[in-house]
Protein backbone atom coordinates (compact mmCIF):
# COMPACT_ATOMS: atom_id res chain seq x y z
CA UNK A 1 0.00 0.00 0.00
CA UNK A 2 1.32 3.42 -1.05
CA UNK A 3 1.14 6.85 0.75
CA UNK A 4 0.62 9.62 -1.98
CA UNK A 5 2.04 12.14 0.61
CA UNK A 6 5.50 10.06 0.01
CA UNK A 7 6.98 10.79 -3.66
CA UNK A 8 9.71 7.97 -2.90
CA UNK A 9 7.32 5.19 -3.24
CA UNK A 10 6.39 5.96 -6.62
CA UNK A 11 10.05 6.39 -8.01
CA UNK A 12 10.02 2.58 -7.72
CA UNK A 13 8.04 0.46 -10.40
CA UNK A 14 8.31 -3.59 -11.06
CA UNK A 15 7.64 -5.87 -13.69
CA UNK A 16 5.00 -6.60 -11.25
CA UNK A 17 3.27 -3.35 -11.07
CA UNK A 18 2.81 -3.19 -14.43
CA UNK A 19 1.28 -6.53 -14.68
CA UNK A 20 -0.83 -5.77 -11.75
CA UNK A 21 -2.52 -3.10 -13.83
CA UNK A 22 -3.39 -5.24 -16.95
CA UNK A 23 -0.78 -4.81 -19.39
CA UNK A 24 0.40 -8.08 -21.07
CA UNK A 25 3.68 -8.81 -22.70
CA UNK A 26 4.50 -8.81 -26.28
CA UNK A 27 6.91 -9.46 -28.09
CA UNK A 28 8.81 -8.46 -31.50
CA UNK A 29 9.53 -10.61 -34.60
CA UNK A 30 12.97 -9.13 -34.42
CA UNK A 31 14.51 -11.01 -30.94
CA UNK A 32 17.09 -9.14 -29.22
CA UNK A 33 15.98 -9.36 -24.99
CA UNK A 34 13.53 -6.55 -25.89
CA UNK A 35 9.47 -6.75 -23.80
CA UNK A 36 6.38 -4.73 -24.91
CA UNK A 37 3.47 -4.36 -22.47
CA UNK A 38 0.20 -3.12 -23.68
CA UNK A 39 -2.97 -2.94 -22.69
CA UNK A 40 -6.56 -2.21 -24.57
CA UNK A 41 -7.54 0.14 -22.20
CA UNK A 42 -4.26 2.71 -22.30
CA UNK A 43 -3.01 4.83 -24.64
CA UNK A 44 0.53 4.51 -24.18
CA UNK A 45 2.75 0.99 -23.94
CA UNK A 46 6.02 0.34 -22.31
CA UNK A 47 8.95 -1.09 -23.83
CA UNK A 48 11.45 -2.80 -21.27
CA UNK A 49 14.91 -3.42 -23.22
CA UNK A 50 17.32 -6.36 -22.74
CA UNK A 51 19.10 -4.47 -20.10
CA UNK A 52 16.14 -3.37 -17.92
CA UNK A 53 15.08 -0.32 -18.77
CA UNK A 54 11.53 1.42 -19.07
CA UNK A 55 10.87 3.48 -22.09
CA UNK A 56 7.00 4.95 -22.48
CA UNK A 57 5.62 5.11 -26.01
CA UNK A 58 2.14 6.44 -27.61
CA UNK A 59 0.10 3.43 -28.50
CA UNK A 60 0.43 4.52 -31.93
CA UNK A 61 4.04 4.71 -32.04
CA UNK A 62 3.98 0.80 -30.62
CA UNK A 63 2.16 -0.23 -33.52
CA UNK A 64 4.64 0.71 -35.73
CA UNK A 65 7.76 -0.63 -33.93
CA UNK A 66 6.44 -3.37 -32.13
CA UNK A 67 7.97 -5.71 -34.82
CA UNK A 68 11.02 -4.67 -33.39
CA UNK A 69 13.24 -4.50 -30.12
CA UNK A 70 14.18 -1.07 -28.75
CA UNK A 71 18.02 -0.90 -27.18
CA UNK A 72 20.20 1.69 -25.60
CA UNK A 73 23.65 2.49 -25.92
CA UNK A 74 25.61 4.50 -23.74
CA UNK A 75 24.04 7.89 -24.03
CA UNK A 76 21.07 9.23 -22.38
CA UNK A 77 19.46 8.35 -18.80
CA UNK A 78 19.64 4.97 -17.55
CA UNK A 79 16.87 3.29 -15.44
CA UNK A 80 18.33 0.11 -13.89
CA UNK A 81 16.53 -2.86 -12.59
CA UNK A 82 17.90 -3.58 -8.73
CA UNK A 83 16.49 -6.45 -7.05
CA UNK A 84 12.84 -6.30 -9.19
CA UNK A 85 12.63 -2.22 -8.47
CA UNK A 86 13.38 0.78 -10.83
CA UNK A 87 16.35 2.46 -9.71
CA UNK A 88 17.87 5.54 -11.67
CA UNK A 89 21.37 5.15 -12.23
CA UNK A 90 23.41 8.98 -12.59
CA UNK A 91 26.44 7.87 -14.17
CA UNK A 92 25.42 5.73 -16.95
CA UNK A 93 23.33 7.00 -19.22
CA UNK A 94 21.31 5.60 -22.09
CA UNK A 95 19.04 6.96 -25.17
CA UNK A 96 16.64 4.56 -26.48
CA UNK A 97 17.35 3.60 -30.52
CA UNK A 98 15.86 1.35 -32.81
CA UNK A 99 17.09 0.09 -36.18
CA UNK A 100 15.60 0.70 -38.87
CA UNK A 101 16.42 0.78 -42.94
CA UNK A 102 19.76 -0.96 -42.25
CA UNK A 103 20.56 2.10 -39.97
CA UNK A 104 20.91 3.11 -35.95
CA UNK A 105 18.39 5.66 -35.04
CA UNK A 106 17.51 7.42 -32.27
CA UNK A 107 13.62 6.93 -31.06
CA UNK A 108 12.55 10.77 -29.95
CA UNK A 109 13.63 11.46 -33.63
CA UNK A 110 11.67 8.39 -35.58
CA UNK A 111 8.53 9.21 -33.36
CA UNK A 112 8.58 13.13 -34.63
CA UNK A 113 9.29 11.97 -38.48
CA UNK A 114 12.92 12.31 -38.13
CA UNK A 115 12.80 16.08 -39.67
CA UNK A 116 15.94 17.47 -40.94
CA UNK A 117 17.92 20.56 -39.99
CA UNK A 118 16.36 20.50 -36.50
CA UNK A 119 17.00 18.85 -32.84
CA UNK A 120 14.46 17.33 -31.19
CA UNK A 121 13.57 18.38 -27.31
CA UNK A 122 12.54 16.21 -24.47
CA UNK A 123 10.51 18.96 -22.52
CA UNK A 124 10.59 16.80 -19.41
CA UNK A 125 13.71 16.30 -19.86
CA UNK A 126 13.58 12.41 -19.64
CA UNK A 127 15.03 10.49 -22.62
CA UNK A 128 12.96 7.33 -21.56
CA UNK A 129 9.79 9.19 -22.15
CA UNK A 130 9.11 9.21 -25.80
CA UNK A 131 5.78 10.21 -26.23
CA UNK A 132 5.07 12.75 -28.72
CA UNK A 133 3.96 15.60 -26.32
CA UNK A 134 6.78 15.33 -24.13
CA UNK A 135 8.80 16.19 -27.90
CA UNK A 136 9.30 19.08 -29.97
CA UNK A 137 11.45 20.26 -32.67
CA UNK A 138 13.63 22.81 -31.89
CA UNK A 139 17.20 25.27 -32.87
CA UNK A 140 20.57 24.58 -30.67
CA UNK A 141 19.81 27.41 -29.21
CA UNK A 142 16.28 26.64 -27.75
CA UNK A 143 17.41 22.89 -26.72
CA UNK A 144 20.38 24.34 -24.73
CA UNK A 145 18.27 26.82 -22.71
CA UNK A 146 15.95 23.90 -21.57
CA UNK A 147 18.57 22.77 -19.03
CA UNK A 148 19.18 23.03 -15.64
CA UNK A 149 22.72 23.80 -16.00
CA UNK A 150 22.08 26.93 -18.11
CA UNK A 151 19.69 28.35 -15.58
CA UNK A 152 22.03 31.03 -13.38
CA UNK A 153 21.49 29.69 -9.91
CA UNK A 154 24.07 30.06 -7.39
CA UNK A 155 24.49 28.87 -4.15
CA UNK A 156 25.60 31.94 -0.98
CA UNK A 157 27.50 30.30 2.04
CA UNK A 158 30.76 29.11 3.22
CA UNK A 159 31.67 25.18 3.79
CA UNK A 160 29.81 24.97 6.49
CA UNK A 161 26.15 26.52 5.87
CA UNK A 162 24.39 27.46 2.86
CA UNK A 163 23.02 31.07 3.66
CA UNK A 164 20.95 31.64 0.55
CA UNK A 165 20.16 30.70 -2.82
CA UNK A 166 20.12 33.02 -6.27
CA UNK A 167 19.35 33.48 -9.95
CA UNK A 168 21.26 35.98 -11.89
CA UNK A 169 19.81 36.96 -15.50
CA UNK A 170 21.82 39.37 -17.04
CA UNK A 171 18.80 41.01 -19.01
CA UNK A 172 17.67 41.46 -15.68
CA UNK A 173 20.28 43.70 -15.36
CA UNK A 174 22.28 41.41 -12.56
CA UNK A 175 19.64 41.69 -9.88
CA UNK A 176 20.44 38.70 -7.37
CA UNK A 177 16.89 37.74 -5.55
CA UNK A 178 17.53 35.63 -2.97
CA UNK A 179 15.95 32.67 -1.92
CA UNK A 180 15.93 30.18 1.04
CA UNK A 181 14.64 27.07 -0.94
CA UNK A 182 17.17 26.08 -4.09
CA UNK A 183 14.30 24.88 -5.95
CA UNK A 184 12.03 28.20 -5.51
CA UNK A 185 14.74 29.46 -6.82
CA UNK A 186 14.75 27.73 -9.92
CA UNK A 187 11.16 28.68 -9.88
CA UNK A 188 11.84 32.33 -9.34
CA UNK A 189 14.73 32.28 -12.67
CA UNK A 190 11.60 30.45 -14.60
CA UNK A 191 8.60 32.91 -14.00
CA UNK A 192 11.77 35.73 -14.33
CA UNK A 193 12.97 34.24 -17.80
CA UNK A 194 9.62 34.24 -18.97
CA UNK A 195 8.84 37.62 -18.94
CA UNK A 196 12.32 38.59 -20.33
CA UNK A 197 11.71 35.95 -23.18
CA UNK A 198 8.12 37.00 -23.82
CA UNK A 199 7.50 36.89 -27.15
CA UNK A 200 10.70 35.38 -28.33
CA UNK A 201 11.55 32.22 -29.46
CA UNK A 202 13.22 31.00 -26.12
CA UNK A 203 9.83 31.81 -23.87
CA UNK A 204 8.42 28.02 -24.51
CA UNK A 205 12.01 26.99 -23.74
CA UNK A 206 12.84 28.32 -20.64
CA UNK A 207 13.82 25.82 -17.95
CA UNK A 208 11.34 24.70 -15.41
CA UNK A 209 12.40 22.67 -12.41
CA UNK A 210 8.60 21.98 -11.81
CA UNK A 211 8.36 19.88 -15.12
CA UNK A 212 12.12 18.13 -14.86
CA UNK A 213 11.33 14.50 -14.33
CA UNK A 214 15.03 13.72 -15.63
CA UNK A 215 15.39 11.26 -12.39
CA UNK A 216 11.77 10.67 -11.70
CA UNK A 217 10.99 8.28 -14.21
CA UNK A 218 9.09 6.30 -11.89
CA UNK A 219 6.80 8.54 -11.49
CA UNK A 220 5.94 9.29 -15.31
CA UNK A 221 5.35 5.27 -15.27
CA UNK A 222 2.58 5.86 -12.33
CA UNK A 223 0.65 8.96 -14.09
CA UNK A 224 1.10 7.54 -17.68
CA UNK A 225 0.78 3.62 -17.50
CA UNK A 226 -0.46 2.23 -13.91
CA UNK A 227 -3.38 5.59 -13.53
CA UNK A 228 -2.79 5.34 -10.00
CA UNK A 229 -1.52 9.05 -9.33
CA UNK A 230 -3.19 12.09 -11.17
CA UNK A 231 -1.18 15.04 -12.95
CA UNK A 232 -1.46 17.09 -10.00
CA UNK A 233 -0.12 14.53 -7.26
CA UNK A 234 2.84 13.90 -9.80
CA UNK A 235 4.14 17.18 -10.25
CA UNK A 236 4.01 17.64 -6.52
CA UNK A 237 6.04 14.54 -5.70
CA UNK A 238 8.49 15.95 -8.43
CA UNK A 239 9.37 18.99 -6.92
CA UNK A 240 9.25 17.36 -3.40
CA UNK A 241 12.14 14.87 -5.02
CA UNK A 242 14.29 18.20 -5.83
CA UNK A 243 13.56 19.79 -2.64
CA UNK A 244 14.96 16.68 -0.97
CA UNK A 245 17.95 16.20 -3.31
CA UNK A 246 18.78 19.83 -2.85
CA UNK A 247 18.67 19.59 0.85
CA UNK A 248 15.91 22.63 1.46
CA UNK A 249 17.22 24.74 4.44
CA UNK A 250 14.53 26.94 6.27
CA UNK A 251 16.96 29.56 6.68
CA UNK A 252 15.92 33.39 7.62
CA UNK A 253 17.08 36.32 5.07
CA UNK A 254 17.33 40.11 5.69
CA UNK A 255 15.71 41.63 3.43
Amino acid sequence: MRCKQCYKDYLEVSVDDVERAGFTERYPKRKSGATYYVRDTCEYALARTKNGIFVILDKETYESVKDISIYTNNKGRNYKFVEGLLVYIEDNEHIPRIRLDGKDKMLHRVVMGEPKGVQIDHINHNQSCCIKENLRPCNNKQNTINRQDRCGVWEYGDEEEIYYYAYDLVMDGCIKKRYDSKVDCFLGYRDTARVIYKGTELEKFVYDIENDFSETLGLLIHYYILGDITKKEMYQMNLDFWEDKFNKKSIAIAV
